[in-house]
Order: structure tokens, then C-alpha cells, then sequence
């Protein structure tokens, strides 16, 4: 089974690596997450001549920023690519073939999303050169870099699922890509809303339907984890809202049994996908 995935994980991320649009991608990434951090280091040195900054304050919010935009730019992305793995396949009209093939569902499924997930690392890991230039800065320390860098990770394993589960439920490309969007928007926005509402209020005054939908999107919504990372005070904040994380907080980071969560949200996706594409085969979509 490993062999046979690992055969479509090298098929796929050739046939991605091959293509213009591979250069397309990778030229604007570097070009906004550049532009975002000659803006942050524009206005530092312009703060740090005045006085009101420090070095190491630059370097801090250089990593932020380097951060947020590749945390979004992930999602987009992420979802992108596995949004059109499998309806890419009927489009081209070779996705009977693929199922004639003595490939399992299972192995089609994390092939086609192993190989989109080596391709959003890749963009990844064209960050690097900014996380050290903010870390010549100081501000960090390399145990927060590497728990931030975790944080993506987790996030590139949940939006590769979600957008595999929709490429395999949806008739064609437009749609998926359409559907794929509309998860991130209402996602992100959601996510954000329940959370800070159940942050910026006390338990007791808040119903059981918004307090559980709060805590889900605290742990869904890699926003907060990397939120508890860049501000350790927060994490106290963020645990006092369930009696269940103030337990678990204990003996683990906030961060890490988010990325757990996820990582649970993500199989149960996974799982998702594998049973529609054995309908798929089966003729029953």
C-alpha cells in the first residue's frame, strides 16, 4: 500500500513541479510575504531611530506578520489545490481510468492528498528566509518558531482533508473551487466569531449552543493556537473557558491539543472522502 501511494505522491507532484503555474505560485507568495515584511521593516527602523522600539520588537512583528500571511495563504492555497485533485480528473476525462487501475480508494485518496500537501510545504518552507531574518533580530524564541511552524503543519493537513472531501463530492472544478471558497470564508469568519465571543464573555452568561460552537472554533481555527504561541498569557485565558481544556492545559500547550483536534477533524474528512469515492467506483454518484 505504502509503494502504491508513493507512487501517485511522485506522479502528481511531478506533474504539479512541471508546470508554469508551480513558478506563477511561488513567485507571489515570496512576493507578498516580501512586500509584508518590508512594510513591517519600514516602519520598525522608523520607530527604532525614533526611540519608541526596540530591535527585537521589529523581529517579533516581522515573525508575526511572516506568520499570518503564510497561515492564510496556506488556507487559500490548501484548499485550492485539493479542491480540484479529483474533479481535475473528471475533467479531463480520465478519472474511469483511474478507477480501472488496481489502486484502492483508500490509496487514491491519500496519494492525491500527500501530493498537494508536499506541494503547500513547499510554499512553506519559501518562507524560511524570513523567519531567520527575523530571528538576526531577536524578540523569539526558537521554541515559539518551531510550535508556530507545528501550527501551519496541523493547518495543512486540515484544509488538504476538507478540500479533498469537497473535490470528490463535487460534479466539476468551478464547483468545487466555488464550494471550496465558501468553506474558507464561512470557516475563517465563524471560527473568529464564536471564539472571541466566548473569550470577550463570561461562561455564565452565554447559552450552550454558542459556548460549544466557541469552544470547537477555539481549537478549529489555527488563529487562536498561534494566538496563545505569540502571547503566553492568553493561553490562561483561552483554558478558563471550558473546565475540560483547564484540565488538559495542565499537562499540555494550548497549541498542541488544538493541532490534535484537528488532526482528528482531518481523519474523520479523510474517512469521509475514501466512502464517496468507493461510491464513485461503484456507480452509485
Amino acid at each position: 500500500m505504502i509503494g502504491r501511494i508513493t507512487a501517485i505522491v511522485i506522479k502528481e507532484f511531478r506533474q504539479k513541479a512541471r508546470g508554469l503555474s508551480t513558478i506563477g505560485v511561488l513567485t507571489f507568495v515570496l512576493g507578498v510575504i516580501a512586500l509584508v515584511s518590508y512594510l513591517i521593516l519600514l516602519s520598525g527602523y522608523a520607530q527604532i531611530e525614533s526611540g519608541f522600539q526596540k530591535a527585537s520588537d521589529v523581529g517579533r512583528n516581522l515573525a508575526v506578520a511572516v506568520l499570518i500571511t503564510q497561515l492564510i495563504l496556506t488556507a487559500v492555497f490548501g484548499l485550492s489545490f485539493n479542491g480540484s485533485a479529483i474533479t481535475q480528473e473528471r475533467d479531463r476525462e480520465t478519472i474511469d481510468l483511474l478507477n480501472l487501475t488496481l489502486l484502492g480508494n483508500a490509496e487514491i485518496i491519500i496519494g492525491k492528498m500527500m501530493s498537494s500537501m508536499l506541494y503547500i510545504i513547499l510554499l512553506l518552507f519559501a518562507g524560511l528566509p524570513f523567519f531567520a531574518l527575523s530571528y538576526t533580530f531577536g524578540g523569539w524564541e526558537l521554541s515559539e518558531i518551531l510550535a508556530a511552524i507545528a501550527v501551519e503543519f496541523s493547518l495543512v493537513i486540515l484544509v488538504s482533508s476538507y478540500g479533498l472531501l469537497i473535490s470528490v463530492t463535487s460534479k466539476d472544478t468551478r464547483v468545487a473551487l466555488g464550494r471550496t471558497f465558501a468553506v474558507l470564508i464561512f470557516g475563517a469568519v465563524g471560527t473568529l466569531y464564536f471564539g472571541i465571543r466566548l473569550l470577550s464573555q463570561s461562561l455564565s452568561g452565554i447559552d450552550a449552543f454558542h459556548k460549544i460552537m466557541g469552544f470547537i472554533s477555539l481549537l478549529l481555527n489555527p488563529g487562536f493556537a498561534l494566538w496563545s504561541i505569540l502571547f503566553p498569557d492568553i493561553q490562561s485565558h483561552i483554558s478558563s473557558t471550558s473546565s475540560a481544556l483547564t484540565t488538559l492545559s495542565a499537562n499540555l500547550p494550548f497549541w498542541v491539543l488544538a493541532a490534535i483536534f484537528q488532526l482528528l477533524v482531518s481523519m474523520l474528512a479523510i474517512s469521509a472522502a475514501i466512502r464517496c469515492y468507493k461510491m464513485i467506483r461503484q456507480g452509485v454518484r
